[in-house]
């Protein structure tokens, strides 16, 4: 028998081993400082070629409906097991035996060095805006294109939860639909990693304590990145601002994009709805957004006394401040792979652009 190993020590690492039993590996997600229990997980199991492993977690069902992420490089992920090797809190891989290292996660990691990828491969492009360092270190930037005139500012933020990767792949789709199409009277800035150092460390992210970034967008700040993007902001127009998320793990409506509504915005959220349904109801396999799963105002925890990023913009007077959810795997009709996620960023730039087209129909 080999004595493999288990690790965390690279960028959105996040486990606990706890024991090995034979050929079964006992684990858990690390909570860290969340409030509550989350679901996020992220490990590297090195050592094992030629054995069958499962592994087994013990705090909670951890495993979507698809099964794990792998990987063999940390950068190209999908969910590739067989249905009869997985359950929702335990996974079994049979490892090569020249597969010395594998990668698994709850979802498809997506870090830094992925979206500076994207970036270099759009730097004639896109402006870098460096908002200044976090406590750790960690440079915070804006990407900034389109007019550097205009008076009209589109803001999309991502990663207020560190672990909600998924968003990531969807902001880089829009970001590349975006880049090609002629906007000549907008000025556009994405802020990809809000709790940058989450992302990299492999925090859960979602209801630190005392709270958690997508609650920082108060009168004192708690978090730097978020006061720097609101420094930023603090003397420019912004017209429209979104929000990319991931909702819980699995069930219902969390298997489905949907819109968290605003009060404020509400008749533009509708506007943006019925287009965006419309152009990605037009290929079944693709990702559907479908108006039915979008959570209403002061319903469930959409409350409007929340400080969120979305709510920001809406203190700002954008004329659409929203809040996109989107599910870490798909449902029974579609499994969700990195390219999918980065077609529906592109479908929501296809219908953001159509949405400014009818700007007589925009309610101010």
């Amino acid at each position: 028998m080999l004595l493999g190993t288990v690790s965390k020590n690279y960028p959105g690492g996040n486990i606990e081993f706890l024991k090995r039993e034979g050929n079964a590996i006992y684990l858990k997600q690390e909570i860290r400082d969340s409030g509550e229990w989350w679901f996020y997980w992220n490990f590297c199991a090195e050592g094992f070629e030629g054995e069958e492993i499962e592994f087994k977690f013990i705090d909670g069902e951890v495993i979507g409906l698809w099964g794990p992420s792998v990987s063999y490089d940390s950068v190209t992920w999908e969910y590739s097991l067989d249905k009869s090797a997985y359950g929702r809190d335990s996974f079994k891989y049979n490892f090569g035996k020249d597969e010395n290292k594998v990668y698994f996660s709850f979802s498809f990691p997506y870090q830094i060095s992925d979206f500076e990828r994207f970036s270099e491969m759009n730097k004639n492009s896109l402006e870098i805006i460096s908002l200044g360092k976090t406590n750790k270190g960690r440079e915070f930037k804006l990407y900034g294109f389109g007019n550097e005139n205009a008076e009209k500012n589109i803001v999309f933020t991502c990663r207020n939860h560190a672990c909600e990767s998924s968003a990531s792949y969807v902001l880089e789709g829009l970001l590349e639909y975006l880049l090609k199409a002629e906007k000549s009277e907008y000025r556009f800035f994405a802020a990809p990693f809000m709790d940058i150092d989450g992302v990299e460390d492999g925090d859960q992210g979602k209801a630190r304590i005392p709270h958690d970034h997508n609650r920082d967008y108060t009168e004192n700040p708690i978090h730097e990145t978020t006061r720097m993007l609101m420094d930023y902001f603090n003397d420019k127009n912004i017209y429209i601002g979104i929000d990319l998320h991931a909702p819980w793990k699995w069930g219902e409506r969390n298997d489905y994009p949907f819109f968290v509504q605003s009060k404020k915005t509400l008749e533009n959220i509708k506007l943006l709805s019925g287009i965006f349904s419309e152009i990605t109801k037009s290929d079944s396999n693709k990702i559907m957004y479908l108006p039915c799963y979008d959570i209403e105002p002061d319903t469930d925890w959409n409350l409007s006394t929340n400080s969120t990023a979305s709510s920001y913009f809406c203190k700002k007077n954008a004329v659409l401040g929203l809040t996109i959810e989107i599910p870490y795997a798909g449902n029974d009709d579609i499994k969700y792979s990195q390219s999918k996620l980065r077609e529906f960023g592109k479908d929501l730039g296809n219908a953001l652009y159509e949405f400014l087209e009818k700007d007589e129909n925009i309610k101010k």
